[in-house]
């Protein structure tokens, strides 16, 4: 007979991660977001920059026109945060080895990782849900959901760090933009 309280704490686990995976595509629709602003900010520069061209305005300061190193600022401070937004929601995959139980023995390194499960043979995989109790396998599966939600809530703060990074450089190019546009119409 199962246990309720293992069927609770399995519940719970599920629950949580699911939570955070919720919070992990909430993040990544927000960086989404940000770098489909960047995409434009970058061709509104890059607009705004060639009419000037176009049209033979300048600004100079010291014998050098800035405009063309205000537009190279900002189109140096949008590459570099789409590369920090890419770098923040890009995959950060384990290496993992692949699982020495055998037989008898064989516990799966994971109910939910793919690369572990992927890693797994599949004979040995399959089995282990038919040959173990199934108390057994949810509180496996528990403490796999809380090493997963683990993971994935190092990896949401790695990816909040990386687009407040980005996010940085984005308000910059905004200011930058602003700038080479007051040159430029008030020459």
């Amino acid at each position: 007979m199962m246990s309720e309280v293992t069927v609770t704490r399995y519940k719970l686990a599920k629950d949580i991660f699911e939570h955070i995976l919720r919070v992990t595509e909430h993040e990544d629709q927000k960086a989404g977001r940000i770098i489909i602003s960047i995409a434009f900010l970058s061709t509104t520069s890059a607009t705004i920059y060639g009419i000037f061209i176009n049209n033979g305005i300048t600004f100079i300061i010291n014998n050098i026109d800035v405009i063309p190193i205000f537009f190279l600022l900002i189109m140096a401070c949008s590459i570099l945060g789409a590369i920090l937004m890419l770098i923040g929601i890009g995959p950060n995959i384990e290496d993992v080895e692949p699982n020495p139980l055998v037989g008898e023995d064989y516990i799966p390194q994971s109910l939910y990782y793919f690369k572990k499960i992927a890693l797994e043979d599949n004979e040995n995989w399959r089995n282990y849900f038919f040959k173990n109790e199934i108390e057994d396998i949810l509180k496996k599966g528990s403490s796999d959901y809380l090493q997963e939600s683990h993971v994935v809530s190092n990896r949401i703060c790695f990816k909040i760090k990386y687009i407040g990074y980005s996010k940085t450089f984005f308000i910059l190019s905004i200011i930058l933009t602003l700038i080479m546009t007051f040159l430029g119409i008030i020459n």
